[in-house]
Order: C-alpha cells, then structure tokens, then sequence
C-alpha cells in the first residue's frame, strides 16, 4: 500500500486539539502583541472550538494502536494517572 498525505500538520499532530501552556506565550521570542493579548487567544481557541468541535474518541470506539501505545507508555512512566483520550477534529461515523 503506498500513500500520501497533504495537509502539513494534522499527518504530525493526529488533529488533536489542546490549547498551547500558558508559559508558552511568556516566552520573550513571541512577538509582544501575542505575548500581552491573552483576552485575544481565549477568543481564539473558542472560536477553533466552535468551528472544530474537538472531542475525545469515545471509551466504546475499536481500539486504535497509537492511543493503546500512548496509554502503555504512560503505564510504564508510572504516570497512567496523567493518560487521557484528547480531543481531536476528526468527525467519526455514527455508530
């Protein structure tokens, strides 16, 4: 089987949608007017939330081999308590 992906991102990130670490826009290399607009990027990400509509694959879902790696590898890391489904942009078939 031979494929090819266009999109950039979503192929790296598997459309999971969080919202970025506060810290992150404290860092001095973001241009200030992101740095000083927080009321901006809360707009933002509801604004991707509504036009996305993320949500977590559903706990009755087939299983899908990269959430059961990422539980296990949590499971190792003694950190199964931090393991969650995050929501993604992807619409699943109705079941």
């Amino acid at each position: 089987m031979v494929g090819c992906g266009l999109g950039g991102t979503s192929l790296t990130n598997a459309n999971v949608a969080l919202e970025a670490d506060a810290r992150l826009w404290d860092d001095a290399r973001r241009p200030t007017a992101l740095r000083g607009d927080a009321e901006g990027r809360s707009q933002g990400y509801a604004l991707a939330r509504a036009m996305l509509q993320p949500s977590p694959v559903p706990d009755d879902y087939p299983p899908l081999p990269k959430l059961l790696a990422l539980e296990e590898s949590a499971k190792a890391l003694g950190m199964e308590d931090r393991f969650c489904r995050p929501p993604i942009t992807v619409t699943r078939p109705s079941r």
